[in-house]
């Protein structure tokens, strides 16, 4: 890739939070489909024995007609019931549009406390506000490990999903691509303190929901003793940007890629280094693109408090990328 500059940069307009009642917004995936912004996010109720983290949660949908002014639209993806494989909650929400219908995919939480392996889950919908219904073929659950075992655990999560053409060139409905987080951590051992056996951001394909996900491939491998995690994937004109939180001491890295597959440092690195709109949060900062009709990004997410209890949701700021 010969182009690597990348810029988001504020318009200097007002930021508009997302609606909340007596829940924290966390993090976000949006759409644009007939005529319409639709925003999927994790909402943590303020009495939730686990808030500010997304344990024991679900996805819900909130939409707009011009991202400025937001309605909530309550859950779209719940928990599953006692015994299922959904019981101890869904979180970090992946949209796309593929092939006409929408795809959410999902971390599924082993234990309702965040603690356990997780895996990934996918649903679809004709209509973006639902009814929703699980891809049993999507499901991520890997067979090479021992589940039966405490460590290590198995952490798939935060899963990106991408709609491009055959080539993986650019957007199309001839591949939808999976972008996640894929850890394996070693808790047996108090003095690593969870040490990471391995940590990077991996990538799988599929060419339609009647098809399962094809090999595992590593896209970016975090440093030695460091963290990764995926934030957001989306094609901007020919170029798929991905950004990733946590690569060195916490900052948000931006990747830049022109086939899906091979990633470059973006110029400059750091979302940080040419945006300054973050806040403080109970959370991460985990930012989200918001694509418009034409498939330009001119709004952005990021959480910000809202009290001074701990109370977060989700601002939705206009931007222009460059």
């Amino acid at each position: 890739m010969t182009d690597l500059r990348f810029r988001i940069r504020p318009t200097g307009g007002p930021p508009v939070p997302l609606p909340t009642r007596r829940f924290s917004v966390r993090q976000t995936s949006a759409i644009w489909l007939d005529g319409m912004y639709y925003l999927y996010a994790d909402v943590v109720p303020w009495d939730n024995l686990y808030h500010p983290n997304t344990y024991d949660t679900s996805i819900h949908l909130f939409s707009s007609p011009d991202a400025t002014v937001w309605e909530y639209r309550g859950e779209v993806i719940g928990k599953g019931q006692a015994g299922e494989w959904t019981a101890n909650g869904i979180a970090t929400p992946g949209a796309c549009v593929f092939g006409g219908r929408v795809y959410v995919a999902y971390s599924v939480r082993g234990n309702r406390d965040g603690s356990g392996h997780r895996f990934l889950g996918v649903s679809v919908a004709e209509d973006p506000a639902g009814p929703f219904v699980e891809v049993p073929g999507l499901r991520l659950v890997p067979d090479d490990v021992d589940y039966a075992q405490d460590s290590p655990v198995l952490l798939l999560d935060d899963p990106c999903l991408v709609a491009c053409n055959a080539a993986g060139t650019g957007l199309g409905d001839e591949c939808l691509r999976l972008y996640y987080r894929r850890s394996l951590n070693d808790y047996s051992d108090p003095a690593h303190r969870g040490r990471a056996i391995e940590y990077g951001i991996r990538t799988r394909a599929t060419s339609g929901a009647d098809q399962a996900w094809g090999p595992s491939d590593l896209v970016l491998a975090a440093r030695p003793g460091k963290v990764i995690e995926a934030a957001e994937a989306r094609w901007l004109g020919g170029r798929l940007v991905l950004i990733v939180l946590g690569y060195s001491e916490g900052e948000m890295a931006v990747y830049l890629s022109t086939d899906s597959h091979t990633f470059a440092p973006a110029e400059p690195h750091l979302l940080e280094s040419y945006l300054d709109i973050f806040m403080p949060a109970a959370c991460f900062r985990l930012p989200g693109l918001i694509p418009g009709p034409d498939g330009q990004v001119r709004h952005l997410t990021t959480p910000g408090d809202i009290d001074d209890q701990g109370h977060y949701t989700q601002w939705v700021f206009p931007v222009t990328c460059l």
